[in-house]
């Protein structure tokens, strides 16, 4: 997420992405070096007011809050 406008959030991307491909050996075989796939968690949903446990409705801490 950011708060900046999509095309300089894609150009920022990709030019990072460049340059983890270049300096890291493992990056060159992976997809997407700069987002990888993260796992499903079906439990948890990321929203506008947090991280939010669907199962209990309730926001879940970050950092130990």
């Amino acid at each position: 997420m950011s708060d900046r406008p999509l095309e300089q959030v894609r150009d920022q991307v990709a030019a990072l992405t460049k340059v983890a491909r270049l300096w890291a050996r493992p990056c060159r075989s992976v997809h997407d070096p700069v987002v990888p796939a993260l796992p499903v968690i079906p439990a948890l949903k990321l929203t506008d007011k947090g991280l939010v446990d669907v199962v209990k409705f309730e926001l879940v801490p970050l950092f130990g809050e």
